[in-house]
């Protein structure tokens, strides 16, 4: 039996929103929905600012969440809509340009039940009208503790976050899961691994979350790795508060070759350079 590592609340968050842990089913994984953002067309300027973040104050939902962020104008009509797995307990979810105007913000939770692609009816649901003035820039905190409900909040500042916008606003993309089959030396690739080479080799674009066995004993690396249509490859390497983590980096890579200890190898890549904004 491969031993689990202690880990912080963030990287505990994390885990258990996985979608397809290794270990749970025999059955292949197959990409499910990751994060999803929607904008509806508007030919009025936008005038105003607002950011949500969002902040889950207390662990945990058993076998993780998936989140959901809308955002509506006075008509009803959907100006954007996030829905998301968390890499962290505060996560920036949504920075827009709006036109002057009221404002509805709906956030809520769904519980997965075994993985993610199976999700319960949502909870913790709050929603908040806002209005939005020109020139104003409005801050908002959806915060919830899993079965006590949520609230959002307004600030005269944006809700500090270690995650880097880049990374939390990133495009949308299907999830192959997270993958723990290298976290230990010695131990075969996973099923999810295969789903990101596959889905690699198919010009699919999917993500795929790691621990990786390291050059710390006893702390695995994490790494989140998307591939593109075109075949490249770009790869995070978050900092999730242990003390083995360095700063959030980034780099990129040509593509990958099949490689039966590990799944796949990465080929062509750049340096890891640090990710400042």
């Amino acid at each position: 039996m491969r031993v689990r590592l202690a880990l912080t609340m963030s990287v505990l968050l994390l885990v258990l929103a996985g979608c397809g842990s290794a270990g749970s089913t025999s059955e292949q994984p197959q990409p499910s929905s990751g994060a999803v953002s929607t904008v509806a067309q508007t030919t009025t300027v936008a005038t105003g600012r607002l950011r949500v973040t969002q902040h889950q104050t207390s662990c945990c939902y058993t076998e993780g969440q998936v989140s959901f962020l809308t955002v509506r104008d006075a008509s009803g009509m959907v100006v954007a809509q996030r829905q998301f797995e968390a890499i962290n307990p505060i996560l920036p979810v949504v920075d827009l340009g709006l036109p002057a105007g009221t404002y509805e913000i709906e956030s809520y939770q769904q519980p997965c039940e075994g993985n993610c692609g199976a999700l319960d009816p949502p909870t913790d649901k709050c929603t908040s009208q806002i209005d939005i003035a020109a020139g104003d820039e409005v801050f908002l905190t959806a915060a919830f503790a899993p079965g006590d409900g949520c609230s959002i909040d307004r600030t005269e500042t944006p809700l500090p976050s270690p995650v880097p916008d880049v990374f939390a606003f990133r495009e949308p993309y299907t999830i192959c899961g997270i993958d723990f089959s290298l976290e230990l030396e010695g131990d075969g690739p996973g099923r999810e691994r295969t789903c990101f080479a596959d889905a690699n080799k198919a010009g699919t674009t999917v993500e795929l979350s790691a621990y990786e066995a390291g050059a710390t004993p006893g702390s695995p690396d994490f790494l989140v790795y998307r591939t593109n249509a075109d075949g490249s490859i770009e790869v995070f390497l978050p900092n999730l508060g242990r003390e083995t983590d360095g700063p959030w980096r980034r780099y990129t890579c040509t593509g990958l070759h099949p490689d039966t200890a590990r799944g796949f190898v990465l080929d062509g890549c750049t340096e890891p350079v640090e990710i400042t904004e």
